[in-house]
């Protein structure tokens, strides 16, 4: 963030693709867009428990255009437009009762309407240009591995562990 302190939050991956990184929506106002307003910079962070795997993930982040964003949520079920404009995804919820009463606003508003793609719903591609997979071996040492984009060439190295 731009205090310096790192900041970790959960996303949903859209998609997924070697030639354009991962995808992931969010709102305007959350941490998370602000943060990389400041700093595009961000790492991924996948477990892996029946294997005793992780992947950590860093790269880049931008924001993808607008008709990227449009398309996704036009392909989005109507409840998660209903209740991604119901929250304000910013400061503390007086009550459930309030976000509540907000989602029922909505649907009477948007009854027999498809439900337009509001300014706040952006979307961001990660592109990774570095990963390190770990795997617990029980019993032994852990393995790490590097994997590092140098041009168009991904270059493994084994790291201590």
């Amino acid at each position: 963030g731009p205090d310096g302190r790192p900041y970790s939050r959960m996303i949903e991956i859209v998609g997924m693709s070697q030639k354009n990184g991962i995808l992931f929506f969010t709102h305007r106002s959350t941490n998370k867009a602000k943060h990389l307003l400041v700093n595009p910079y961000a790492a991924l962070n996948i477990w892996l428990p029946k294997t005793l795997r992780q992947i950590s993930i860093n790269g880049l982040v931008k924001e993808v255009p607008n008709d990227i964003a449009e398309s996704s949520w036009k392909r989005m079920p109507r409840f998660m437009k209903i209740t991604f404009l119901a929250s304000e995804h910013n400061g503390v919820l007086p009550s459930t009762d309030a976000l509540e009463e907000r989602q029922a606003k909505l649907e009477e508003v948007y009854k027999e309407s498809e439900i337009p793609m509001p300014e706040a719903f952006v979307g961001y591609r990660f592109t990774p240009d570095q990963a390190i997979f770990y795997e617990i071996k029980p019993r032994s040492f852990p393995e790490r591995e590097l994997a590092e984009l140098q041009g168009n060439q991904w270059i493994i190295s084994q790291l201590e562990p």
